[in-house]
This record gives C-alpha cells, sequence and structure tokens, in this order.
C-alpha cells in the first residue's frame, strides 16, 4: 500500500545553515583536539612499551577515545550530513545507504537543490532506510521535480513507492 503524504521544509535557510555551521564546529573543535589527543597517547602507549600494564592502560584509553571520536562524528553527521553541504543530494544519499548496508539505486536530479529541501529529502530517505527490516534485499530512491515541488518516492519492492511531497517555494 503506497503513502502519500507531505513533508513542509522547514523554511528556515538560517536554520539550517546554523546546523551546517553546528557541524563544521564539531568537527573543527573537539573531533581535532581529540584526535591530537589520541595521537599523543598513542607517542605515550610506544613510549611505555616496556611497562605491560601502563602500555595496556594507554591502549585501553586510546580505544576508548576512537570510540568517543567516532560517536561525535556520527552526531555531527546526523545534525547535518557533511557529504550533502559538500557535495550535494546523490552522493549524500549513495553514503547513507553504504552506512545502512542496504542495497539502494538512486534516481536523483543532477543539479543541486535549496539547501532546506535537499535536507528535507535527506532526512526522509534516512527515516525510512532506518525503519527498513535487516533483510531488505534491495530499495528503489527516486528523487525529482513536479512543477514547484520535489517528489521523493521510496520503495523496498519496486511496485508500491510511498512518496513525499517537498513544496520548494
Amino acid at each position: 500500500m503506497s503513502e502519500r503524504r507531505e513533508c513542509e521544509p522547514r523554511r528556515d535557510p538560517v536554520g539550517w545553515d546554523r546546523r551546517k555551521v553546528l557541524e563544521q564546529q564539531l568537527h573543527d573543535g573537539p573531533a581535532l583536539r581529540l584526535s591530537a589527543l589520541a595521537l599523543r597517547l598513542g607517542v605515550c602507549r610506544h613510549r611505555a612499551a616496556q611497562d605491560p600494564k601502563v602500555y595496556d592502560c594507554l591502549s585501553g584509553v586510546q580505544d576508548e577515545l576512537h570510540k568517543v571520536l567516532q560517536e561525535l562524528r556520527e552526531l555531527a553527521g546526523r545534525i547535518y550530513p557533511p557529504m550533502l553541504a559538500a557535495a550535494g543530494l546523490a552522493p549524500a544519499l549513495e553514503a547513507l545507504a553504504e552506512r545502512h548496508g542496504i542495497p539502494v539505486r538512486l534516481h536523483v536530479p543532477a543539479e543541486r537543490l535549496d539547501t532546506a529541501v535537499e535536507a528535507a529529502a535527506y532526512f526522509e530517505v534516512a527515516e525510512r532506510l532506518s525503519a527498513l527490516s535487516d533483510g531488505t534485499a534491495a530499495v528503489t530512491v527516486s528523487i525529482r521535480r513536479s512543477g514547484s515541488d520535489v517528489l521523493v518516492a521510496i520503495s523496498p519492492d519496486e511496485h508500491d513507492p510511498s512518496v513525499v511531497r517537498i513544496p520548494c517555494e
């Protein structure tokens, strides 16, 4: 059974710009400092190789630091995916599909859309992919303009897509 609904993108471009800035600040601030700290711990761990207890302790701290850094990057990506800002909707959706481990056939226009519309389409697809079961064979995602709207069709079986209409104006 197909679902048709409208998705109103947040028409606050300042809000989406703030999300991009926040993502960049997380990347350039805490994430870089955590990376530098992990490198320093690696140097300390190397110097402590002759003391197994200190070496093991530093190895554990370094491993945990890497996990925190990965969690921070994932959180920043959920605020506003850096790939979406840098490369556009198609590459961002390809990366999203890869992270979910589900084969996705994408039909996405090459031209860039408004920031809010791209973000609304991206997060709509992200929500739908997250809701799919682990055994999903493949999904087709089709995004196209229809008059002054963008239609996002998502179908795990190609026969009964759910369609979301995103107004562009």
